[in-house]
């Protein structure tokens, strides 16, 4: 696999997907709705490097959605840093310039690589460790509270079954994706 092409692996591949999905979503927005519509743009939008000053932008596109670097993990770090180094050996990008930002797009091939499978899989651990707790107020105060797990489960099962229809996934991928979580 080229220098070009490992970086998808390591921020979309089964051990990676979730810690990533996590990373885009925590300074946006963080329930099951920005987490389904995450997915639906990663499921139907192209993979392309673009960089900014706050991340990985990796959706053609999709700008609201990046990652940034201090939720990045050592290995993506550094797949990026080699990444960025071949296109500019290759004079294979674009840098835009503004007042208060700077981007940079890596040309070359898109990548429409993210496994159907790989993304269900991704969403449903993100949900299981992050997302199903609630916020009860208590004399005043406020506690993270765990949903109860028959509660958990249909909200996991609901937003899952949104996600494959939207993106007119195979029911297969969702078996598939659970199969992942044993």
């Amino acid at each position: 696999m080229s220098e070009t092409d490992a970086w998808v692996d390591v921020f979309f591949d089964d051990k990676n997907i979730a810690n990533t999905l996590h990373g885009i979503l925590k300074p946006i927005g963080f329930n099951v709705e920005d987490l389904t519509n995450l997915c639906i743009c990663a499921h139907n939008t192209d993979l392309i490097p673009s960089l900014s000053l706050q991340g990985l932008m990796p959706f053609r596109g999709k700008y609201m959605y990046t990652l940034p670097y201090s939720a990045m993990n050592k290995q993506q770090l550094r797949s990026l840093k080699m990444l960025l180094k071949t296109k500019e050996e290759l004079q294979q990008y674009l840098k835009c310039y503004t007042e208060q930002d700077f981007c940079m797009l890596l040309l070359g091939p898109t990548h429409k690589a993210i496994e159907d499978d790989t993304l269900l899989y991704g969403a449903h651990k993100l949900m299981i460790n992050n997302i199903c707790t609630t916020h009860v107020v208590e004399h005043g105060f406020i506690y993270e509270k765990n949903v109860d797990k028959s509660v958990e489960n249909k909200i996991i099962n609901d937003t899952l079954f949104r996600i494959v229809n939207s993106c007119s996934m195979s029911r297969s991928a969702l078996h598939s994706a659970a199969q992942k979580l044993e």
